[in-house]
């Protein structure tokens, strides 16, 4: 049962509103699925247009599909009912580019894309043989003697290739994806030994992550591979407890994705370990929010070949979560803990309320995480996310593509180096950022990204125009910024920020042309601004403290500007620690980061130390619900 702390009051959430709204989940939510046919219907309509996009690229002259296309698309033909012979020929398309020299160091790779020599991921392989081991084993009796002895010998040389592939257990999507790749396409071609090494790596998986929570965590996009994967071993898995260990984790990813779903954008909210949308944080997993009835409008993102995994779950009618699960969506006010390392400061924490969510965590995933997130809900045009992101280009909202080691292209932006603390919705993060890992540059900020399209936007205290174009508004380090739409309002103050080669950063809330014309504007403070050069400072700080609220009116915005403004901040340092407390609307943030490692020394919320878990929701441990289950 579900407990409900006594001061929900002070949010704007009576007792009797929490009842209302958990009586209403129980009735809604069953019902959301109960249009599944005809979502089916328009997925699989979509469907059909990304296998034309395939059949299209391979008619040309010289076609350069991606690899993993020709597979995918081999399991959309039989998924959609069409001619298994030409299901057959993009399978064998695709096998047609893999290394068979045995005596070659990359025997039983396939290339990411054909022409396209300088993308070398070795995650090709993985993503290769994903549609292989379903395919077989789920349109046996369709597919020709002949296509299936052919393929055999690129199937054991594709295990000599993943074998090769050490792939960390925290990298989530590629080891889930390679260890159902190992069990299905094992089992299909009568390899036991290629099996059996895929059951271990999934009891691997599971111990990790019952203690340290799931490596790549809550990303919008990977998710999405994510349920590919364990979907199909849960369909497809020979061994009984085998589908049963992929039921609980599939249990698992969805009590967190149902956990920090925001109704208001149709978003999996707060912190993400990855996203190639900064500004809007919509990405593939939303396909299988609308699927499963959390979202109710369809996802605006194209439909790609990728997907055909959750055409092929309802074909077989296989998992969908219990409806307990999804109801979690619908608790108007949850605290969702979680944690994706052992280590006690990768921890992460996301605030869900009807009208906004705001979460941080701690540390540095990747150059395209977004370690805060903040979601605003609104009655007209949608708002961008609220995002801190320390950037070299001037352009912080994820349009720039460069290419990463692997010759794809993504967005970027510095490592933040978080140390963050929160408490609902007060937030307090320290950032440690290092310029002298970066490119020359002639520009070096850390911003705040904030939406243009907000009701109402106020620089302290006096309203911001953002009508009138490209603008740069001065602001000090007791300037509160605030935004407001609806009933949530937020308010931004950066305490602190230091200058590259100086003593303080210049601040400014600022809107360009790029940054407009994507409805966003920031809250900028330039490190460095000037002739490019290499920058040589290796430990630039930055103190930002953020405060959301339900705000009804203009009197309850104009409050919380005035706490934040008037929050107390304490710093101290020496040598060793950077020390911040901030007592901010009746709760005591405090935390301290080592001046060298980089690393969170203390964090505490009230006097109490920070603590992790591997994911509750309002103090109900879900994970240990989930692995624990008899």
């Amino acid at each position: 049962m579900w407990v409900y702390r006594s001061d929900e009051r002070e949010h704007g959430y009576t007792m009797k509103t929490v009842a209302v709204y958990a009586a209403l989940a129980a009735l809604v939510v069953p019902a959301l699925a109960a249009d599944r046919t005809q979502r089916t219907d328009a997925f699989r309509s979509a469907l059909r247009d990304a296998l034309a996009q395939v059949v299209n690229v391979m008619a040309q002259a010289a076609p350069e599909p991606t690899i993993r296309d020709l597979g995918n698309a081999a399991l959309a033909k039989l998924a959609l009912g069409e001619d298994p012979r030409e299901a057959e020929k993009f399978a064998m398309a695709a096998f047609g580019y893999q290394d068979m020299d045995p005596k070659s160091a990359s025997f039983g790779n396939i290339p990411w894309q054909a022409g396209h020599p300088e993308i070398r991921d070795a995650n090709s392989i993985e993503f290769s043989m994903q549609p292989v081991g379903p395919m077989l084993l789920g349109y046996g009796k369709v597919l020709s003697l002949e296509f299936r002895a052919a393929a055999a010998p690129h199937i054991r040389a594709a295990f000599a290739a993943m074998r090769r592939h050490n792939v960390p257990v925290t990298y989530t999507n590629i080891f889930l994806m390679k260890t159902v790749n190992l069990i299905l396409a094992g089992e299909a071609v009568g390899d036991p030994e290629a099996a059996a090494e895929g059951y271990a790596m999934l009891d691997r998986w599971i111990a990790h992550t019952r203690e340290a929570g799931i490596g790549e965590f809550d990303t919008p996009n990977y998710y999405a591979v994510d349920l590919n994967s364990l979907l199909m071993g849960h369909l497809y898995a020979a061994r009984a407890d085998g589908r049963e260990k992929f039921r609980r984790v599939l249990d698992l990813f969805w009590s967190d994705i149902a956990a920090n779903f925001f109704a208001a954008r149709g978003t999996l909210s707060g912190p993400h370990s990855r996203c190639y949308d900064f500004l809007g944080g919509h990405e593939s997993v939303e396909w299988y929010l609308y699927q499963e009835g959390l979202r109710a409008v369809r996802p605006e993102e194209k439909l790609a070949i990728g997907r055909v995994y959750l055409l092929q779950n309802e074909l077989a009618r296989g998992y969908h979560p219990d409806p307990r699960i999804l109801k979690l969506s619908a608790i108007p006010e949850r605290t969702v803990l979680s944690r994706w390392r052992a280590e006690p400061d990768r921890d992460r924490y996301n605030y869900v309320t009807p009208e906004f969510a705001i979460g941080s965590t701690s540390g540095h995933y990747s150059t395209h995480d977004k370690l805060i997130n903040i979601e605003l809900a609104s009655s007209g045009r949608e708002l961008t996310t609220v995002y801190i992101a320390p950037d070299i280009t001037d352009q912080p909202y994820g349009k720039l593509r460069f290419q990463d080691r692997s010759g794809h292209g993504k967005p970027v932006h510095a490592p933040l180096n978080a140390v963050s603390v929160q408490e609902k919705g007060a937030v307090l993060v320290l950032l440690d950022l290092d310029p002298s890992a970066l490119a020359e540059t002639g520009s070096f900020a850390t911003n705040v990204v904030l939406p243009a399209a907000a009701e109402r936007i106020v620089l302290d205290g006096k309203p911001v125009s953002v009508g009138r174009g490209a603008f740069e508004n001065a602001a000090g380090f007791g300037s509160v910024v605030g935004v407001r739409s609806g009933n949530a309002g937020l308010a931004i103050r950066v305490f602190a920020a230091d200058g590259a080669g100086g003593d303080n950063a210049r601040l400014m809330l600022k809107a360009d042309p790029e940054g407009l014309a994507n409805g966003a504007l920031r809250l900028t403070a330039y490190h460095y601004r000037g002739a490019p050069r290499k920058l040589a400072d290796t430990h630039v700080r930055v103190g930002i403290l953020f405060l959301a609220r339900r705000c009804t009116d203009a009197q309850t915005f104009a409050s919380l500007i005035e706490t934040v403004r008037t929050t107390r901040i304490e710093q101290s340092e020496d040598t060793a620690e950077w020390r911040v407390a901030a007592d901010v609307g009746g709760v005591r943030l405090e935390a301290a980061r080592d001046r060298q490692t980089r690393n969170a020394v203390r964090r505490r919320v009230n006097g109490q130390d920070v603590r992790g878990f591997v994911l509750t929701v309002n103090g109900r441990d879900l994970a240990r619900e989930v692995f624990d289950a008899r």
